[in-house]
């Protein structure tokens, strides 16, 4: 008869021998129903997390990084500094990265220089020609595989493969960016009227091929409603955003803007992303990832079963089968799924630390299990 409620295996793993010789002995089946348990549990702590992280995201801070590094020149006007910037994001490429490999349109490096003093501030090159900041003589190197950055030390190195790690974004968010970024188009802002000489209108799209934004100086699109697909409308002389929450339509003459307009608007974009992230954590994110967090557990479950059931041999357990090896192996995975979550940005090959605590509770467990029998 089993002793303990399957419940109580999520933390009398971590310590408990009467636990491994329960499931042993008295569980039935192969530990499917104890794996759906613990993916929701630790999906549930990784919302948690994620719904933490949010709350601490300061609006405010990254809104005056943002507005101090891009607008804030003594020795510039407003209007300059938008054209600065708005020269330098006509400059990026479509770069996309997939599984830590960037691409991009052409095998060759993309510089990206200021239209200030012409230097580089930001490079990438997926051809190999660069490996290192001295070359292209850039504080931001992309390469086909690494991010280097200047930093104090010398150089910051991070693959890309452990991007989404480093920077809390993943590389769908990355090659939003990219995509986003890559479809403006070459405008300059002249005693507050918007020039460009691409065909009016002009469409952003996003990854479905719909337009989200759209630029328009000919007259053809003079405002947005809270219906339309589009977000964002600049036109001649004013720019229309739409609210993410409420839907409504806030403008503003673009001779009128200054820093304090983009720091409010910024502030107030990001808080609106808050929200969403609120609402989207517990409703969309933890249900869908409890579900891939099964079928995935379940997988390495069946290869840690494998293992267990060579290990038990090796070690002489008697009454060894593939149902018991997976049951235990189903609990043994608890604590470093658990750590995963505690302590994940602790250790660099988090692959590698998950299996060495995995194989250390199955030897335990067959330890155990061996005495007792």
């Amino acid at each position: 008869m089993q002793q303990f409620a399957k419940y109580k295996a999520l933390y009398m793993s971590f310590y408990s021998d009467s636990i491994y010789r329960d499931v042993w002995n008295n569980w039935k089946g192969y530990g499917l129903q104890y794996i759906f348990i613990l993916s929701v549990v630790v999906s549930v702590l990784l919302g948690g997390v994620w719904i933490n992280k949010a709350y601490n995201f300061k609006s405010e801070d990254v809104a005056h990084i943002v507005v101090d590094r891009l607008f804030d020149n003594p020795d510039m006007t407003f209007e300059q500094s938008l054209n600065r910037i708005l020269d330098i994001m006509a400059q990026i490429p479509d770069a996309r990265i997939n599984n830590g490999i960037t691409s991009t349109p052409k095998n060759e490096p993309y510089f990206i220089t200021d239209p200030i003093d012409s230097s580089n501030l930001a490079v990438i090159d997926v051809s190999g020609k660069y490996n290192n900041l001295e070359e292209v003589n850039s504080d931001i190197l992309l390469s086909r595989t690494r991010l280097i950055i200047s930093s104090e030390k010398g150089e910051d190195v991070t693959y890309l493969a452990k991007i989404d790690e480093i920077t809390g974004l993943s590389e769908k968010e990355f090659n939003l960016i990219f995509s986003t970024l890559s479809q403006i188009p070459k405008m300059v802002v002249e005693n507050g009227e918007v020039k460009s000489d691409v065909p009016m209108p002009y469409y952003l799209l996003n990854n479905d091929g719909k337009p989200f934004a759209a630029i328009d100086t000919s007259g053809v699109i003079n405002e947005i409603t809270k219906d339309d697909e589009i977000n964002l409308l600049i036109t001649k002389d004013s720019i229309y955003l739409k609210d993410y929450i409420d839907g409504k339509i806030k403008s503003v003459y673009i001779s009128d803007l200054n820093s304090e307009i983009i720091f409010n608007s910024l502030v107030s974009g990001l808080n609106s992303l808050k929200t969403v992230i609120y609402w989207a954590i517990p409703l969309l994110f933890v249900p869908i990832l409890a579900v891939m967090s099964f079928f995935f557990t379940s997988f390495i479950m069946v290869i840690y079963a494998t293992c267990t059931l060579f290990l038990g041999n090796a070690m002489r357990v008697s009454g060894m089968d593939f149902e018991k090896s997976a049951r235990i192996s189903a609990v043994a995975m608890t604590p470093a799924a658990f750590l995963n979550v505690i302590a994940a940005s602790m250790f660099t090959y988090q692959g590698l630390v998950y299996f060495v605590v995995s194989m250390g509770y199955i030897y335990f467990a067959l330890r155990v299990n061996k005495a007792a029998n």
